[in-house]
C-alpha cells in the first residue's frame, strides 16, 4: 500500500476475504473494532470492513470506499454506513458501480475543497 499510496483514489473492497465468514453468515457488530485498536500488519481472518478500516488508518488521505458483497445482512449495512462506506451488493452492474463511484469521489472532492467559514 505504502509504494501506491499516492496512486489509490477508491477502495473497492469484496466483504468476505480469504479465512473469514462466508457472505451468508450474520455479521456480529462484536466483530467490528474501532481503528485504533487494529494491529496495523493485516491478518488472514479480516473481513472488508476491518481492511478498509486499517487501510484508512495507515492513509495519509481521506479514502473513500466501497464495500462489495453478497450478503443482505442489515447490520452489515448498518456498520457500512457507520463507517462511511459505500455498499454494493453482488450481483453489480456497471451503472450502479460508476454512480457510487462518482459520489463518493465527488462528496471527497468537496470535503477537501469547499470553502468553510
Amino acid at each position: 500500500y505504502a509504494d501506491h499510496e499516492d496512486e489509490i483514489d477508491i477502495l473497492l473492497v469484496d466483504f468476505q476475504l480469504t479465512g473469514h465468514q462466508s457472505d451468508n453468515e450474520p455479521y456480529s457488530s462484536n466483530a467490528y473494532v474501532n481503528e485504533k485498536s487494529l494491529p496495523v500488519e493485516l491478518t488472514d481472518k479480516i473481513n472488508g470492513i476491518e481492511l478498509i478500516t486499517q487501510i484508512r488508518a495507515m492513509s495519509h488521505y481521506s479514502l473513500p470506499a466501497i464495500l462489495i458483497t453478497a450478503t443482505t445482512d442489515n447490520n452489515l449495512i448498518s456498520l457500512a454506513k457507520q463507517a462511511d462506506i459505500g455498499y454494493l451488493r453482488k450481483i453489480i452492474k456497471p451503472i450502479a458501480l460508476r454512480s457510487l463511484m462518482s459520489s463518493l469521489l465527488s462528496k471527497q472532492l468537496e470535503k477537501n475543497y469547499s470553502y468553510k467559514k
